[in-house]
């Protein structure tokens, strides 16, 4: 299973404008509106975008048809996410895609260079077998 962190579904809907039917992806449900608000963003302030409803339609269509299966944040993935972040200084929410794909055995895919660094120091941790993790 793929987790694809906000920006990179952005990244994937916008720029280029790739269909999800060929893979499946996983995120947790909060990245909706990140996703909606970096479009929003793309429409009105950066005019890179001359109408960005047909992208936010494009993202619902995807999550209709199962190829992005929105997670709930549940407690445990919070604490999991709270843990990486507290060893990394990050922020709790790229964090939360990180303890995601670790959970499924999945690969992350992000554009976030620090969140990719983040996974792969974590991945590494949990291969070793580190029982801190």
């Amino acid at each position: 299973m793929i987790v694809a962190d906000s920006s990179y579904l952005v990244e994937r809907i916008v720029e280029r404008r790739a269909e999800f039917a060929e893979e499946e992806f996983l995120a947790p449900d909060f990245a909706i509106p990140e996703v909606i608000n970096a479009i929003l963003v793309q429409h009105r302030i950066l005019h890179m975008l001359k109408d960005g409803r047909p992208y936010v339609s494009a993202l619902f269509e995807a999550v209709d048809a199962d190829s992005l299966r929105l997670v709930k944040v549940t407690e445990s993935l919070a604490r999991e996410a709270y843990e990486i972040a507290l060893r990394n200084d990050e922020v709790i929410y790229d964090c939360i895609f990180v303890a995601l794909a670790l959970r499924y055995g999945g690969d992350l895919k992000t554009v976030d260079r620090r969140q990719a660094q983040v996974y792969a120091k974590e991945s590494a941790r949990k291969n070793a077998g580190d029982p801190s993790r």
